[in-house]
């Protein structure tokens, strides 16, 4: 079951080319809806930042973004963080 989720999560996912309300709403529900599979819909949000973040960096879109380290830093004290 928690792979059906997280495919399915992945496939909302990958339609989000564009800021789109009602696409974050989807993805939003899929994952209010499937709270016991929380571990499996973070590792498809991981994938998906992982190759964005490598995307993104090969064309040059998000300046600010890129200027963060990978993986993202997890403390509070930085300003970037």
């Amino acid at each position: 079951m928690a792979d059906e989720v997280a495919e399915d999560y992945r496939q909302a996912l990958e339609d989000l080319t564009v800021t789109s309300r009602v696409e974050i709403a989807t993805l939003t529900n899929i994952a209010r809806e499937s709270a016991e599979h929380g571990l499996a819909i973070a590792k498809v949000l991981q994938e998906h930042i992982e190759k964005v973040w490598h995307l993104c960096r090969g064309v040059g879109c998000c300046p600010r973004l890129l200027d963060l380290p990978w993986p993202p830093c997890t403390t509070k004290d930085s300003d970037i963080c």
